[in-house]
């Protein structure tokens, strides 16, 4: 209309819109712009109907399009700026040409030619072409959006823009102002709602499925569905109409995402259908579990079938397990609490849907089993064995599904008690955390209160409660512990229904013991450490604030006799190290205060001290958590990449607004503070400089240190080396110190001292104790601190004890309202360091060595380690500790025993580990991508991957020593093979040569005297041997030489027939003579001649007959002779 103004914004649109529709209209956009699941038919093609460039004006929203056509904001999206759009009449009506003359038009972009009106439609575009849209078509579709039909409920009403004047078409579209952004981030938005852009939509002309086309013929394309709840339902209505995009818009605002109740109404039916078919008796018997999984009293006359519906609708159908987050403080309680009191309704609940599964009746759970491979696997007569290992846990797991393993746990009820262990214990640590939590809320002055109560040991009472949880009535009744009909006689032993209930009873008191010892500790530093003694000052009573002021002094005074004193001992410097607090600025000021006040309880300073130190912000969430938010939300915002320099983290985070808020008082940074430069100091001299070490650990050594130096400084501090003796005391054990007359229970040493909780001898019966119950008025000064110096001749000795179910207590001990106690095995008690080795205790090689002068024990001299150059191996502190064992306990035959003990000393594992590496990165193999990514997942699978590589070289090299002493074995044996080989010859070589001068021997003395030679000149028998010739080798008969024998003339002479010229051919000796008195003599320098010349010529190896000559000649020379 002329003269009506012009919304220019969205909210101007908006408004201009609910003035001309109607109410229901309004209420229908409302909804539609909710969210919505989209079903989108895409078909990817290019565009072929001009009409397309009224989806991208559209698609992205009406309240893209109505920022457009108002002129609001520009563009889309967090990025929009407001401002004065283009005016519409001035884009509509920029050079547009008569509609009755549809010509074709060029254009500037890319040098196109497209035909503008009806001619452009079903006439795709070539691959080279841009679609480019006439002003005709343009004002055609934008004035068919801002028109009201009658039949439309969703365009937008904007008054008829005049017409001004004409320019060219293209130069409008060409150059057009600011919309065409607009384009470009609605075809952006697209893409990234949907995975694909403009183009994709687009349905081919042979494709559109106009009326009168037979559509029981028509060709449907296969349906991809997009769920994208950013996109309008404005947009897609007109893409499904004017566009002829298949898709289909389907809201679900009306509800959230819900999981399938297949399962739920599956166990619901299951446990039905498995209680009808029971009886009157399995109701009560059921009525009265789940009254005593819920700590209810049981009504006998309470018909059970009254509670069907409460059984049919409790939360254990709806779930078989319970979420528990990890960053909530006692969540898991929560969740044991909750399954412990639905742990029969769940447990029947599973029978019933497991058995409708083994009978295959719910489909719809659909189980798939293979009944003749598990008869295979579990025969009827073997029994089943229960999994040891993860990897067969989730062998169960994989092959009879989740019920079935979560039944298995069900039908344990063990488990039910460990679980109901777990929670009641726990019980008094989580009561106090909530009662902190409501002292703290309540303002500063409760604050205040709890603080100073906390300094004076009000962590006693959750001490003293988690060990009192044993002694109570209902701890025991719901464990199921046997009542107390009449007296048990101890001294026969206990009996067998108590051996059960006494071992889940020391199961719970290692976890109370173990719970109560951290506890302990780790609230022991609030009475030992300054400032934090300071917050005494705080309480309303004058009593405590007296004694706070008192330990203070106490602790004063010794840490400066400790600073005062010299000494050169390691563990004086590791004493004063641990201590840790005396170095640092504000407890030397608080002790500077203290000094200077001369402990006085009025003064003025201490106080204001102690209020600005622990009245404030109560946790950190204003200091800590919200600033590192604050931070993160800063560097998301600061740049595109979520980066940050230091300067500029450093500045908000010292400017968040939460600190101030929360209480904490916050200095901002002066002009000076951004131009100086700090001095950083260098990395070596980090490295090298000391500090107090920060941790839990920590600060328990510092209260320990703390409470030594106390107890010692009368002494000089002359004990410093001996306090490794405290650590002879074990947790959990009980001792007796006849000095003090006090019994108490072993709370763990933290290397200084040891901490004991008192314990009382009954007067009734001594042979019972019983946990002290009175607490005095300043609850840290009940703590016994176990101070031992001696290892021999000391004043505390241990005590054997057992513990006992109520069932097995005597009446007078019950008559004092417990039902737990200690019986004292042994009144007179053992020598410390007997029971510690005994119990397992660790104890470090150097005190071992001083154990061993103590007792006049030598050092080992065997010893198990490497092997040295020397051959002897290396001693180890096994050997230490073999060797202590031995001695201290020479009747001990049993050698696990033995083995056990050893291990304690050495802090050595007994047990030996089956799990297999290569299992373990199968099952990691096996898990989905986040966890396959999760830390823990990669850590124990590159552990996994370290040891079977290890394992694998540790093989390789195992399988190459094995080959090379296999190689060096058989190289032996063939050179023992050899030497037996010539050993055999050069017996038979003998025997031939005895052979054959026995032989000899016998045939000269068959042989008659020799006469005299006769004038006739007949020739003389030889007196050669025939056997003599065997003294020489073949090789040396066939080269011609030759050994003979003529006693009366040249004695033994060897010839050389083939002697080289220059060479000698003969050598002999006669005997007789001084260098051969004897017969065998004269032929051994012969033979040497003739096997040295031979050796010398030929270079070989000596006859192995050489060495028998001097054996067998004397034989000989009897036989020639």
């Amino acid at each position: 209309m002329p003269g009506q103004i012009q919304p220019r914004t969205s909210k101007d649109l908006k408004d201009k819109e609910e003035e001309n529709d109607p109410p229901a209209k309004a209420d229908s956009k409302k909804k539609a712009k909710k969210g919505i699941h989209q079903s989108l038919l895409l078909t990817p093609s290019l565009p072929t109907n001009p009409e397309l460039d009224v989806f991208w004006w559209v698609c992205g929203g009406a309240r893209c399009f109505e920022s457009v056509l108002a002129g609001g904001k520009r563009g889309v999206g967090p990025a929009a700026v407001d401002g004065p759009g283009p005016d519409l009449e001035e884009l509509l009506d920029r050079e547009i040409e008569s509609e009755s003359k549809p010509a074709k038009k060029k254009g500037r972009l890319g040098n196109e030619t497209v035909s503008s009106g009806v001619e452009a439609v079903g006439t795709p575009p070539s691959s080279e072409q841009k679609l480019l849209l006439t002003s005709q078509a343009l004002k055609n579709h934008l004035n068919l959006m801002m028109k009201t039909p009658e039949d439309s409920k969703t365009c937008v009403t904007t008054p008829p823009a005049p017409v001004r004047h004409k320019r060219c078409s293209q130069e409008m579209l060409a150059s057009p102002p600011d919309p065409p952004v607009v384009l470009k981030t609605i075809n952006h938005m697209l893409n990234i709602m949907t995975g694909n852009d403009l183009a994709a939509f687009a349905v081919p002309e042979e494709s559109v499925l106009k009326p009168g086309v037979d559509l029981r013929t028509a060709k449907i394309t296969p349906v991809e569905v997009g769920d994208d709840e950013g996109v309008q339902h404005k947009a897609f209505h007109y893409a499904f109409e004017r566009l002829h995009v298949r898709g289909l818009a389907e809201s679900n605002f009306d509800h959230g995402a819900w999981k399938s109740g297949d399962r739920l109404e599956a166990k619901r039916d299951s446990f039905e259908v498995y209680l009808s078919t029971k009886g009157s008796d399995y109701f009560e018997e059921f009525a009265e579990l789940v009254a005593h999984d819920r700590n209810e009293a049981f009504d006998p006359d309470h018909h059970p079938a009254e509670c069907m519906s409460e059984w049919m609708s409790s939360k254990a159908l709806r779930n078989r397990g319970l979420y528990v987050k990890t960053k909530a403080w006692f969540g898991f309680h929560a969740a044991l609490r909750d399954l412990i009191a639905d742990w029969t309704i769940q447990l029947e609940a599973l029978r019933a849907l497991n058995q409708r599964v083994e009978n295959d009746q719910c489909e719809d759970l659909h189980v798939e089993r293979d009944r003749d491979r598990e008869e295979e696997e579990f025969d009827g007569d073997v029994e089943r064995q229960e999994p040891r290992t993860k990897s067969e846990l989730y062998a169960i797991f994989g092959k009879n599904g989740p019920t079935a393993m979560v039944l298995g746990f069900m039908e344990d009820r063990k488990l039910q008690s460990i679980a109901r262990i777990f929670v009641e214990i726990t019980s008094p640590l989580e009561m106090s955390y909530y009662e902190t939590l409501e002292a703290l809320s309540k303002g500063w002055n409760e604050q205040s209160r709890w603080v100073s109560t906390r300094a004076s040991g009000s962590w006693y009472q959750v001490v003293s409660g988690i060990l009192g949880v044993l002694e109570t009535s209902v701890f025991q009744d719901r464990l199921h512990f046997t009542k107390p009909l009449k007296p048990v006689a101890l001294e026969e032993g206990v009996p067998e229904w108590a051996q059960g209930e006494m071992e889940l009873l020391e199961l719970a008191f290692d976890f109370a013991e173990c719970l109560a010892e951290n506890v302990l500790w780790s609230n022991a530093r609030y009475w030992w450490s300054i400032p934090e003694l300071l917050a005494t000052l705080l309480h309303s009573e004058r009593g405590v604030r007296k004694a706070g002021m008192q330990q203070m002094k106490t602790i004063v005074e010794a840490v400066l006799a400790a600073e005062a004193h010299q000494s050169r001992q390691k563990e004086w410097a590791e004493v004063l190290a641990d201590l840790g607090w005396q170095k640092q600025q504000l407890p030397r000021e608080a002790m500077a205060l203290l000094l200077q006040c001369e402990f006085a309880l009025s003064d003025v300073k201490l106080r204001k001290l102690s209020s600005r130190l622990f009245v404030g912000s109560p946790s950190t969430k204003d200091t800590l958590e919200n600033c590192f938010a604050f931070l993160h939300r800063k560097a998301a915002t600061h740049s595109t990449n979520a980066k940050m320099s230091d300067a500029c983290k450093y500045t908000y985070a010292i400017i968040s607004p939460y600190s101030e808020s929360g209480g904490a008082p916050q200095v901002l940074p002066s002009a000076q503070d951004f131009t100086t430069k700090p001095t950083l100091q260098s990395a070596s001299e980090i490295y090298e400089s000391k500090w107090r070490s920060s941790g839990v650990q920590a600060q328990q050594r510092s209260a320990a240190a703390a409470a030594y130096l106390v107890a010692d400084a009368a002494n000089n501090f002359s004990h410093v080396d001996d306090c490794w003796i405290g650590s002879l005391f074990v947790p959990g054990k009980v001792y007796f110190n006849a000095s003090l007359d006090v019994c108490t229970l072993c709370l763990g040493n933290r290397k200084w001292t040891t901490a004991g909780f008192p314990l009382n001898q009954s007067e009734t019966d001594q042979e019972f104790l019983i946990l002290e119950k009175e607490v005095r008025d300043i609850p840290a000064q009940t703590l016994v601190w176990m101070m031992n110096w001696k290892v021999f001749e000391s004043d505390w000795v241990f005590l054997p004890v057992r513990l006992l179910v109520r069932g097995l207590l005597p009446e007078p001990i019950l008559n004092l309202g417990t039902c737990f106690a200690f019986h004292i095995m042994d009144p007179g008690g053992q020598p410390l360091l007997e029971s510690a080795v005994r119990s397992g205790c660790w104890i470090s090689l150097a005190n071992l060595q001083s154990l061993f002068a103590a007792l006049g024990l030598n050092k080992p001299t065997r010893g198990s380690g490497k092997r040295l150059a020397n051959g002897s191996k290396s001693i180890l502190k096994v050997d230490w500790a073999r060797m202590l064992v031995q001695h201290l306990f020479p009747g001990e035959e049993d050698e696990a025993e033995i083995k056990r003990m050893i291990a304690g000393i050495t802090h050595r594992s007994t047990k030996n580990l089956s799990d297999d590496e290569t299992k373990i990165l199968d099952m990691v193999s096996e898990l989905d991508e986040e966890n396959r990514n999760c830390p823990e997942f990669k850590k124990i699978a590159k552990l996994a991957k370290q040891q079977s590589t290890e394992k694998t070289e540790t093989k390789a090299r195992a399988q190459v020593f094995a080959e090379i002493r296999e190689e060096e074995e058989a190289r032996k044996k063939e050179e023992e093979e050899e030497k037996q080989r010539i050993e055999e010859e050069r017996q038979k070589e003998r025997a031939k040569i005895e052979k054959a001068a026995l032989e000899a021997s016998e045939r000269e003395r068959a042989k008659p005297s020799a006469a005299a030679s006769s004038g006739s000149g007949t020739r003389k028998p030889s007196t050669t041997p025939k056997a003599l010739k065997d003294f020489l080798t073949q090789a040396m008969q066939d080269d011609g030489i030759t050994l003979n024998r003529e006693p009366g003339s040249y004695g033994y002479r060897a010839t050389y027939s083939r002697s080289a010229p220059g060479l000698q051919k003969n050598f002999q000796r006669k005997w007789g003579t001084s260098a051969n008195p004897r017969e065998e003599d004269a032929l051994l320098t012969v033979l040497g001649f003739i096997y040295a010349r031979w050796n010398a010529d030929h270079k070989s190896r000596v006859n192995l007959l050489l060495g028998l000559c001097g054996e067998l000649l004397f034989s000989v020379m009897l036989g020639i002779t």
